[in-house]
Formats: structure tokens, sequence, C-alpha cells
């Protein structure tokens, strides 16, 4: 038996290392493209690997018995891959330095099937379980990547909206142009991909800290304005008494015709006139009527002061539909999105467009927007005969012209869990 013999003999019976169960040799192949960044394989590299992996037998990779083998040439597999056998050869000393073939190869360079020479791929194999290991590793470390962009944008937006709201309370530039330079000095989006774990988690603090500099900042603005928060509730808590005295306080439905008349139009100009009273009426049914539409306004302000982020939630699901459409394109939400709201909203519930006008001609245009709002929330979640929307509004009308209608009650009411109702 000559030497040849003998090695190929010794070669059929030697325990050849295996996949492990469950990974097959195109599993095998996707684990390698998985890493291959990892372990300094290029995309050309890679596509050799693939080329001389199809030439192997798919069952050396499981059974055993034989080491899985590429007799190719150099120069067969540059036909096939369309390039030239030099770009062959450098991408084997890649592969080769990544520990994933061995080449076996006779003085000249060639390589036989017969004589058992060519690319072999046993040193890969025996190497999955640490392939696997470093797979999860760079899973975690992508995900890691991605949570930390993630936390980037959220902080870039929110000191957007900071800064904006600080230029409407400093009414000047020094401060937010400062605080704006050191956020235009961040890096982009695109760049942010080429950083690596511990530079954007450095990055990613920087940016927290400064969101909360510009938070303090607007903190102080606040302060230092005199001026009253937008969401910031009144200091009279009991509503009997009436919140609409004092200097200089203007009623919610004057504010609300001043400053959207030009915006839209809301309902017919015979409707702008205040409802006049019956001659018949007497001095006693005026000023009656008069103390319920004050009151009304009253709580009309009450809530507006709620903020728009508390009656948001308070509304439908196709209520703030109608406010996502509102709120697209604008800084925040304001108490006239809910107006306008409410108007388009509706005629949807079922009700005819004559019931806006007859709640804002009785209470205002404010009032009828929180009634709206209210009606809407217990069809919604009723979906029952008894709670129509149009007699909801019709027994509300009914109870603000005896006075006994309850606005804020009403909205506590909805904003309760249905089990806990009474």
């Amino acid at each position: 038996m000559t030497v040849m013999q003998q090695w190929s003999h010794g070669r059929q019976h030697s325990p050849f290392p295996t996949l492990p169960s469950g990974m097959e040799r195109d599993g095998f192949v996707n684990l390698v493209d998985a890493i291959a960044s990892a372990v300094g394989i290029g995309a050309a590299a890679m596509m050799t690997f693939r080329a001389m992996i199809g030439a192997t037998r798919p069952r050396s990779f499981k059974t055993g018995a034989e080491e899985p083998c590429c007799y190719l040439s150099q120069t067969e597999l540059a036909r096939k891959r369309g390039v030239s056998p030099c770009r062959i050869r450098a991408h084997e000393q890649v592969l080769e330095r990544a520990g994933l073939i061995e080449k076996r190869t006779m003085a000249n360079g060639a390589r036989s099937g017969f004589a058992g020479c060519g690319v072999f791929f046993g040193g890969g194999i025996a190497r999955v379980q640490e392939f696997l290991g470093l797979r999860d590793a760079l899973e975690k470390t992508r995900r890691a990547h991605g949570q930390l962009r993630g936390l980037r944008s959220a902080h870039k937006r929110r000191a957007l909206m900071l800064l904006a709201d600080l230029a409407d309370w400093t009414r000047g530039y020094e401060i937010t142009a400062a605080l704006r330079a050191e956020l235009d000095a961040w890096p982009s989006a695109a760049k942010l991909h080429r950083m690596s774990l511990e530079e954007l988690s450095a990055h990613e603090a920087e940016a927290a800290a400064l969101c909360r500099k510009i938070a303090a900042t607007l903190s102080e603005a606040r302060k230092a304005s005199g001026r009253t928060c937008e969401n910031e509730r009144p200091l009279i808590q009991d509503m009997t008494q009436d919140p609409t005295q004092g200097a200089g306080r203007v009623s919610a439905k004057a504010v609300d015709d001043a400053r959207h008349t030009d915006d839209i139009e809301l309902e017919d100009q015979t409707c702008r006139e205040p409802a006049k009273l019956p001659k018949e009426a007497g001095t006693e049914g005026a000023s009656s009527s008069r103390g319920r539409a004050e009151a009304g306004e009253g709580q009309a302000a009450f809530l507006g002061s709620l903020g728009p982020e508390r009656l948001y939630a308070l509304c439908s699901q196709e209520m703030q539909i109608h406010l996502d459409m509102r709120h697209y394109g604008q800084r925040q939400l304001v108490f006239y999105d809910f107006v306008v709201s409410a108007q388009n909203r509706l005629p949807e519930m079922g009700a005819h467009p004559a019931m806006w006008r007859k709640l804002r001609s009785a209470m205002g245009s404010a009032s009828a927007a929180i009634c709206v709002l209210i009606a809407d929330a217990k069809h919604s979640e009723r979906a029952r005969a008894d709670a129509y929307p149009a007699g909801i509004l019709e027994g509300m009308l009914r109870d603000f012209r005896r006075g006994d209608l309850d606005l804020v009650r009403a909205l506590e009411e909805i904003g309760r869990p249905q089990g806990t109702r009474e």
C-alpha cells in the first residue's frame, strides 16, 4: 500500500466534525454570513465561500464519515464567479485567516478528489459553537445600538419641542440660540449607524443631559415671566363660586370668538347673535338666563384649564382621529381644536347639524364642545339605543336651561372605569 493509499484509508475512518442537530449546510453558510463582518470577511470573499461550499456534498456535513472538501481549481472558481484567478487566491487567503477553510494542495497547487487535495471545511465546522455565540453577541449589540438610536431620536424631538416653547416664553434669542447651537452640533441620523456602541451610549447620555438643561431653562423662564401656565388649574376649586369674576377676566366664549373668527366659519352669521329672550319673560327670567349663561361660561373656562392632554384622553377614538388631523403639522393642540372637532364629529354621531347651533346659541361654543365630547364618549362606550347622541345632547340642553348641568361631574364620570360608575 502506497503512502497516499495509507493516508486515504486512515482518512476514511477518522471522526470528522459535523454540524449540530438541526443545522444543514445552508444553515452553516447563513451563520458564516451573519458573522462575516466580525471576522473580517468582505462581501466578495463571502460570495467565493458560497461558490466553494456549493461544490461539496451536503451529507458530508452531517455524517462525519468524510470531511467536506471543494476540489474545484482556482480557474474553475474564477469562471463561476466571473472574476480573475488572482481574486480567488486573495479570497482564499482571507477565508483561511478567518479559520473557515484549510487548503491542502499538491506541490504545484493542483487539487484532486482522487488524491484528497483541495479546500477543506472541517476547521470551520469545528468552530460552529463559537460562531453561534458570536452571532448572539452581535445580535445583542445590534439591538442595543438600535435602542440607543431610538432614544437619541426621542431626545431630539423633545429638545425641539422644548426649544419652541422656550422661544415663546423668553421672547428673545440669546438663550434659545445657544441651546439650539448645541442641538445642531449633534451628529446626523446617518452618522449614528457608523458609531460604536460605546460612542453612541456616551452621545445618548449627552443628549439626555441637554434635554434636562433645556427643560430647566424653560421652567425658570416660566417662573420669571409671571404668566399663567396654559395647563395650570385655577385656585378656585369650588364650582359654587363664579370663576369668571375678577379684574380683566374674559369669558371662554368671548376668547373663542375673538381668536378664531378668521380661522373657520363655525356656523351661520344669524347664530352669532346672543339668544333673545321673549318679551313676556320679564326681568326675573332675563336675570336667571344671564346667570345660567355666566355659569356655563365659568364651567367652560374651568374645563379649558384642564389642558388639551387631559381632554384628549377622555375623547372617543373617533373624536381623537379628528383631533389628530387638527394636530398634524402643529406644535400642540389648543382648545379651539376641540371646538372644531366637535362640530365635525356631530353629524357622524347621527345628530342634525342644527343641534350645534342650538347648543352654541344657548351655552357658547366652549361648553357646546364639551357636551359633544361627553355625548360622543358615552355613545362610543355603550353602543346601545339608550345612548343615542342626539337624545343625550337634548337632555344636557334641558339641564342647562334649568341650571342643573354639571360638566365637571360628567367628565369625571366618563373618566372613571365603567365598573366604578354610578
